[in-house]
């Protein structure tokens, strides 16, 4: 668990507790609340295998002598472990511990309901009566493998729901997918930009702006934990044990984006026994590794071509390795957005794909084409470039003030523009990282034209 979540947030220190003392969680709590000073501490539960919570609210530890459990009321975890801090609970009836985190019931204790509101998170994997799913084809910590490994989950799911169209496909072979999630142009890596593109997109549209902002921009752990709750909702409402969270987030899980995940996921998995074998032959017979007798995944076996009864050797098997080919989600997603663009009328109602356009421009396969309809949408007026703030754009457009592409100067110089005329905030942290030398060079420079000098 610790590794998994390395994963989401590197920098943090992750301590693991294994059947703990009464005594060990307090003491842990109370060092990790010293070390971390005014950030957000984590604490994940994971009691499976003792007793559920109690209607008191208290979970269990064992005492000092290892011979039976003790009550933990989480009133004492919170006071040790302090403000801010994010609960994780994965055990069954984990809910009926929600409402000694509620505002109305630390405001009855004496605490600051308004400023309690804000910094404690919390994520229960069962309702207050409801027993953990028991599928043997899902792991047993189905709630936390959703949090820390949800690529691999989703894909699971998949598998289960869908057994015709990925028959070729086995769930051990979702442990060999190619690739890291940071490498874009594999598979691992263009699933988990897509997971991640999807999962912000529903946030942003069934969320308020306020609270999209606190969950999925402030905190680079939060934000991934919450883009995994969204499809823990999905999977464990499936099995008819739906998650639940303070802060209270809207159901999701028959979102219409989740078809677009299934298709990307669909057409990875349908790629993935020719990926992992490597074994498609032109000429000849075919002979796979598992034909062969060989091990699973990767192992590429070659065996003396048999002669005939008159000693005639067969032509020889030239392979060619299959490369992947990338989904077609970031495509689609730009042209929605631009037949909108042509479409789109006063109302002010933001295009639901305005958060793909953020993740689009981490490609430099689709950036010039993402910037061009993004430079067309801050056109429409001040409240574009609101809702384009409001979604996160403005640090990665910054970012992109460091690249010398001369194809990005045009739209970047008029993208900038639009945002200083409505936000005048922008002028510090433009200035602070020295942005403002790439809007001098573009005034320098001899090609520029007239109408883009004055913009610059």
């Amino acid at each position: 668990m610790q590794a998994q979540y390395e994963r989401w947030q590197k920098r943090a220190h992750y301590k693991p507790l294994r059947d703990p003392t009464l005594e060990d969680v307090k003491k842990l709590c109370l060092q990790l609340r010293k070390a971390a000073r005014e950030e957000r501490v984590l604490f994940h539960y994971n009691g499976h295998g003792v007793p559920k919570p109690t209607v008191n609210g208290e979970i269990w530890v064992f005492n000092k002598n290892y011979t039976k459990y003790i009550p933990l009321a989480v009133d004492e975890l919170q006071n040790w472990l302090g403000r801010p801090a994010m609960y994780v609970f994965d055990c069954s009836s984990a809910s009926i511990l929600k409402p000694f985190f509620m505002d109305d019931y630390n405001a009855t204790n004496g605490g600051d309901s308004e400023k309690r509101n804000k910094e404690v998170i919390a994520l229960f994997a069962t309702g207050p009566n409801t027993w953990l799913p028991t599928n043997p084809e899902f792991p047993a910590d189905i709630f936390t493998a959703c949090l820390t490994t949800p690529i691999k989950m989703a894909l699971r799911w998949f598998l289960k729901r869908n057994p015709l169209s990925t028959h070729p496909v086995t769930p051990s072979m979702l442990d060999h997918i190619p690739g890291t999630h940071q490498e874009r142009k594999t598979p691992n890596g263009e699933l988990n930009w897509v997971f991640t593109a999807i999962t912000d997109t529903i946030a942003w549209n069934v969320l308020p702006r306020a609270q999209f902002h606190r969950l999925f921009r402030q905190d680079l752990l939060v934000a991934s934990l919450f883009r995994n709750f969204l499809l823990a909702e999905r999977i464990m409402t499936s099995l008819d044990c739906p998650p639940s969270s303070i802060p209270k987030l809207p159901s999701t899980a028959q979102h219409p984006l989740w078809d677009a995940w299934d298709l990307a996921a669909e057409t990875c998995l349908a790629q993935l026994p020719g990926l992992l074998q490597g074994t498609v032959y032109k000429t000849g017979s075919v002979v796979n590794a598992a034909e062969a007798g060989a091990a699973s995944f990767g192992v590429y076996l070659s065996t003396r071509p048999e002669r005939t009864p008159r000693q005639a050797k067969v032509p020889q098997a030239v392979v060619a390795k299959p490369e992947f080919q990338a989904c077609t989600f970031f495509t689609e997603q730009l042209t929605a957005f631009e037949v909108w663009l042509e479409n789109a009328s006063g109302d002010k109602r933001p295009p639901e794909q305005l958060p793909i356009v953020l993740q689009v421009l981490l490609s430099q396969m689709h950036r010039v084409r993402a910037l061009l309809l993004l430079a067309k949408f801050l056109d429409l007026g001040p409240w574009a470039v609101d809702q384009a703030l409001s979604v996160g754009i403005f640090p990665y457009v910054l970012k992109l003030l460091q690249s010398s592409v001369p194809e990005l100067r045009n739209v970047l110089v008029f993208i900038w523009t639009k945002i200083m005329a409505s936000d005048k905030s922008c002028q510090g942290d433009l200035v602070k990282d020295n942005g403002h030398v790439y809007f001098l060079r573009h005034v320098q420079a001899p090609e520029t034209n007239p109408e883009q000098r004055v913009l610059a």
